[in-house]
């Protein structure tokens, strides 16, 4: 049983990895869009979309230099320190992955 559970997360490890690069172009592609679209915009709004672009390049950025484990092992880092909002993240987090993955 062990086992099956330590292949099952080595499959899903592998998914992950091999995605990475595809997902962090789709993260890049957003934040392009997003400067794109906001520049110009009337009130705080382009103020808020070159924040989000930005934080959308951040993460193109994490998703290129860290592997599945290390993302495990900072997401369980944050998780103690905030364990609120890291439920909510988590929550969200997983409904956006399961529909990455099953394209």
């Amino acid at each position: 049983m062990e086992n099956a559970i330590e292949n099952l997360g080595q499959t899903a490890a592998d998914k992950v990895n091999s995605a990475r690069p595809t997902l962090a172009g789709a993260l890049d592609s957003a934040a392009d869009n997003l400067r794109r679209h906001a520049n110009g915009a009337s009130g705080g709004f382009e103020e808020g979309a070159r924040k989000t672009a930005e934080a959308l390049g951040t993460a193109a950025g994490y998703v290129r230099t860290h592997d599945a484990e290390q993302m495990i092992s900072d997401a369980e880092e944050a998780a103690r320190q905030n364990p609120g909002p890291a439920l909510i993240i988590a929550a969200s987090v997983g409904f956006l992955l399961g529909a990455f993955l099953r394209r």
